[in-house]
């Protein structure tokens, strides 16, 4: 399938924080031409409209009052963190008069977080952005970790380095007074994280619900280059550009933590099979941020039960990739023979194609 629009990823994610304050916390002292990099990202992000709150250990406004970065001074001791002087110039930065402001906390660094969660609690930002030269948190065998849920975030806090706990602390607490979502990564990968699918670093989210809805018009660009990226990693086969307006009105979305944005995708082509009472599955795919935290099982989960209501007998996939297959095998489904899928399946199929394929099954009770 080829895009019938030039979707951008970019364009896709700044429409939706052009509404919204985002957090950057600066975890780190940067040498010069680290800033430079990360200034130049910050006032990409500002021309296309994203408002920004920067929190570092230091005075950070290269050109003061250039694209309305300011200071918002430092703490009083004995006083709120967010005394009544500096209201007037948040407000400005929600109502977008100013697009970047800078506040100055007295800890070098920042790695004790107590000022960061004290700073933000009252604000309740969507989206917090904590910037270290380590990036994000890696798995025992040194991976990267790239979503973490709040009950996750309980276990390995405990786990080593210490040196990385009072962080995961803070991401607790900011989750738990109302932030929506943290993400830790590199500065320079800033706008990776913020604009793309998959992201450059570990992303937090208050919890790991996972809620599926169907698919709405709204719904065609980003579904679109979620699929079209499907078959670029060979993960889905190329199909015809019919097959996403039955995805678009057969199919089911994936939403992760309260987020507004597609996690994954499921389809079920039923018309074709309608004699054998029938459902393929289509153009399943979870985004790379979420494979291995349940999001795919979920999506077969839900189409499996509205089959089942329709009174179909079962679903089936046909893959060629060992991996698919497995994960088939891992969501209750069985390995058969070509010849117990539907003989409608096979008609036009590449000889060659159809001879590698794995056929999976998952017979559905309501059918007996």
């Amino acid at each position: 399938m080829t895009p019938s629009t030039a979707f951008s990823e970019r364009s896709f994610f700044l429409t939706s924080l052009q509404q919204q304050v985002v957090v950057l916390v600066l975890l780190d002292s940067l040498e010069p031409s680290a800033w430079q990099q990360l200034d130049a990202s910050m006032q990409r992000l500002q021309q296309s409209g994203v408002r920004l709150l920067l929190l570092a250990a230091e005075p950070l406004c290269a050109e003061p009052g250039a694209l309305g970065c300011i200071e918002l001074g430092r703490k009083v001791e004995g006083e709120p963190w967010l005394g009544y002087a500096a209201w007037p110039t948040l407000q400005k930065l929600w109502q977008g008069v100013l697009s970047r402001v800078v506040g100055v906390l007295d800890q070098q660094p920042l790695r004790e977080m107590q000022q960061v969660t004290d700073f933000l609690s009252p604000l309740r930002p969507n989206r917090v952005l904590l910037l270290r030269r380590d990036g994000g948190i890696k798995d025992p065998q040194g991976g990267w970790i790239n979503f973490i849920s709040l009950a996750q975030l309980a276990e390995i806090s405990c786990q080593p380095p210490v040196s990385q706990q009072p962080v995961l602390s803070a991401i607790g607490q900011l989750l738990q007074k109302g932030v929506r979502s943290v993400s830790l990564c590199k500065p320079e990968n800033l706008e990776r994280e913020l604009l793309t699918y998959e992201g450059a670093g570990t992303y937090f989210s208050i919890d790991h619900y996972c809620r599926v809805e169907r698919l709405r018009l709204d719904h065609f660009s980003e579904v679109e280059s979620m699929i079209h990226r499907g078959e670029k990693e060979g993960f889905l086969m190329r199909r015809p550009q019919h097959h996403l307006y039955t995805l678009l009105s057969e199919g089911w979305g994936a939403f992760v933590g309260g987020s507004s944005r597609l996690a994954g995708v499921v389809g079920v082509l039923t018309e074709p099979y309608a004699e054998t009472f029938a459902g393929e599955i289509i153009s399943i795919y979870t985004l790379t941020r979420y494979k291995g935290n349940g999001v795919g099982a979920r999506l077969l989960q839900t189409v499996a039960e509205h089959a089942a209501d329709k009174s179909l007998h079962y679903l089936f996939a046909a893959t060629q990739s060992e991996r698919v297959a497995e994960f088939f095998l891992r969501s209750g489904y069985r390995e058969v023979e070509l010849h117990e899928l539907p003989p409608a399946k096979w008609q036009g199929y590449d000889p060659a194609r159809k001879a590698t394929a794995f056929a999976l099954r998952l017979d559905l009770t309501s059918a007996g």
